[in-house]
């Protein structure tokens, strides 16, 4: 058995136990424990749970019969074994079999602000949601996509030929096979950087599909609803624009007005540059993305800014 397998049959393990009815607090510090030492072993859990949640909706719906929980305390652990177990062997079959499975699903994830979150979709498709991001999945027989309402997401898509991925980011599409990108929604205007592979992005008022354009590694486009134009950027500015996904920010030549824009995304109390000035002056460098406090700090000693901090708002002015 393979590591993958080993971590997704304790899940299912974990999951039978919670449901068996004798959980106890020591079981639920033990299953932290668990959970804490590995990100693999929260996504696993996380994804075998949100399948253990969907078969006990389903069970509901079909009738008396097969609810377990109105049996005997064993018949209910023995179900909730063989349950997990088989939400585990779906999981671990390839990109394409967990959908077919499940028929159609639809799921909600959203991300508080400065919060960023690892999904695992049932086709075997890897999300990480960004600061404040709605997102709606759907897989099934018949498609697979998501919508994104709102924020930024970054997409390793399971490939699957046969079944294209489509993402709905409101004044555009953005259509795949199997690659790794980001897709930014603010308001009406998208922003999709590619990493490896193609997409195709099609803005939202192109009928006849002459504005939409196909994206390379590298490359960078920017989407309303009748537009879409195409940057190629360096692996180093794609890279730079990503690392988000470790916590960090990342600007080369950037004004500070912009960057105090990029942590705002991130931050409940705001960044407010007052004065042409400051707001002109040009930084580079990484930085942490949700302390504010030391990039105020950096400002006020490396550039001579006035930083004024009043608890609900950072002011910077020169």
């Amino acid at each position: 058995m393979t590591s993958h397998d080993e971590i997704e049959s304790t899940a299912a393990r974990w999951l039978a136990r919670r449901d068996a009815g004798t959980w106890s607090d020591a079981r639920q510090r033990e299953l932290e424990a668990w959970l804490a030492t590995s990100t693999a072993h929260r996504v696993a859990f996380l994804r075998l749970e949100s399948v253990w949640n969907r078969t006990h909706r389903l069970s509901a719906l079909r009738g008396p019969e097969f609810r377990p929980a109105a049996r005997a305390s064993a018949n209910r652990s023995r179900f909730a074994w063989a349950v997990a177990a088989g939400v585990a062997a779906v999981s671990v079959l390839g990109a394409g079999a967990g959908w077919h499975w499940l028929g159609r699903d639809a799921t909600d994830f959203r991300t508080a602000v400065g919060e960023r979150k690892p999904v695992v979709l049932a086709d075997g498709t890897r999300i990480v949601l960004n600061t404040d991001t709605r997102l709606r999945s759907e897989i099934g027989s018949s498609g697979r996509g998501v919508r994104l309402d709102q924020g930024e997401a970054y997409f390793e898509v399971a490939h699957d030929a046969a079944h294209p991925f489509v993402i709905d980011a409101g004044d555009c599409t953005v259509t795949v096979l199997g690659t790794k990108f980001d897709v930014r929604r603010d308001g009406g205007t998208v922003r999709v950087t590619v990493v490896e592979g193609k997409v195709r992005v099609t803005p939202r008022g192109d009928a006849a599909g002459d504005r939409q354009v196909v994206l390379a590694a590298d490359d960078s486009a920017v989407a309303t609803t009748l537009s879409a134009i195409v940057v190629h950027r360096s692996a180093v500015d794609t890279a730079h624009a990503l690392t988000w996904r470790s916590g960090r920010l990342s600007f080369d030549d950037t004004t500070l007005e912009a960057a105090a824009l990029e942590f705002n995304r991130y931050n409940a109390r705001k960044l407010i540059v007052e004065g042409d000035r400051a707001a002109g002056i040009r930084i580079g460098g990484s930085f942490d993305a949700t302390n504010l406090e030391a990039f105020a700090h950096l400002l006020h000693t490396g550039f001579g800014l006035t930083v004024r901090d009043d608890g609900q708002v950072i002011r910077v002015s020169g």
